[in-house]
């Protein structure tokens, strides 16, 4: 098992938090692209069988992962300094990232199949949702509750954070 580098400043952290999230962010945009604008199916309007499998995944997807968001949140939170906060955060971050992307792919490849029209808006929706969590310091700093004194690294990014 490989060993993450330490977080040495919130500059060095929140840069890296921004590559994943415009990484994962592009790849979703230009696969529905790709598939809906250059390959053009011909789309129809019927829920055949695979577009109804897809929407009950959302449906039961959208509570587990509000719960395991809230649990992971109560996790990082418990977290004792700021540097555990931060790494613990984006796991959280990269589970966020990870299961919105699932649902995306997942439904980009059934509108493919299935050529459906509805499937090329649900997918256009759920990358718009993807967009509207990208990080910002305030969003860290209200998700984690963050004290003055940790409040402090986050606005002078340059200084390093301390292990303890």
């Amino acid at each position: 098992m490989t060993q993450t580098k330490p977080i040495k400043n919130y500059a060095a952290y929140f840069r890296t938090l921004n590559m994943i999230f415009y990484a994962i962010l592009t790849g979703a945009i230009l696969f529905w692209l790709i598939v809906f604008v250059f390959l053009r199916p011909s789309l129809q309007t019927g829920f055949s069988f695979l577009v109804k499998i897809y929407l009950f995944i959302i449906a039961v997807e959208t509570p587990a992962f509000i719960i395991l968001q809230r649990k992971m949140l109560d996790a990082v939170r418990s977290e004792k300094t700021l540097r555990g906060k931060l790494t613990r955060y984006q796991t959280l971050f990269l589970v966020r990232m990870a299961m919105l992307e699932g649902l995306i792919l997942f439904g980009i490849m059934v509108g493919m199949i299935e050529g459906n029209v509805w499937m090329k808006w649900i997918t256009l929706g759920l990358i718009f949702l993807m967009a509207l969590l990208r990080p910002t310091t305030d969003k860290i700093a209200n998700e984690l509750e963050l004290n003055g004194q940790e409040m402090r690294y986050l606005d002078r990014p340059e200084l390093e954070i301390p292990e303890e």
